[in-house]
């Protein structure tokens, strides 16, 4: 079984696949401090036209959405580096190289600490699925179906459990 991230068409038409949607991510615009949008709290995709980009490699099917989102605004950004990873991604936009789209939730420690500033989009929110792929034939075991209950948050095992029994009999 693996987690990973995935534009869904051409896994949902492999009968043999299951896929377990766990949640939707916002992606936002990442940029150094000292960039001009920076300053900005918001900004349509069409403010990327022309722009530096630092982007995920071609094959990462976030990187097809975004090239898609990208050709729908009919926005051209300018890749000066395609990466596979988020971290690696984040740090080259750290020392000014240019500007990206990550997970919201990837970027919150830099925002925090202002090495990087996270900007949302006006008049859309772009997203990416997380989820869990698997084979439709496999037996799911109690220990992976926990699994997939606590990624969806929705364990009940131990301490939670525990703690759910106890205010129930409390009430």
């Amino acid at each position: 079984m693996s987690v990973a991230y995935h534009e869904w068409d051409w896994l949902s038409k492999r009968p043999q696949i299951q896929i377990t949607l766990l949640r939707k991510e916002r992606l936002v615009l990442v940029c150094a401090p000292q960039h001009p949008f920076a300053q900005l709290k918001r900004l349509t995709i069409k403010q990327l036209d022309g722009e530096k980009f630092i982007g995920f490699e071609s094959d990462v099917p976030t990187r097809r959405a975004l090239d898609k989102i990208f050709r729908q605004h009919r926005v051209k950004v300018q890749y000066i580096a395609e990466m596979d990873h988020i971290e690696t991604i984040k740090r080259v936009v750290e020392v000014g190289s240019g500007l990206s789209m990550v997970p919201e939730l990837s970027v919150v420690q830099e925002a925090r600490s202002e090495t990087l500033k996270a900007i949302q989009f006006s008049g859309e929110v772009v997203i990416r699925p997380l989820g869990i792929i698997s084979k439709r034939s496999r037996c799911v075991t109690p220990a992976v179906q926990e699994l997939v209950n606590c990624l969806k948050g929705e364990s009940q095992s131990g301490a939670t459990q525990a703690s759910n029994q106890a205010s129930q009999a409390t009430l």
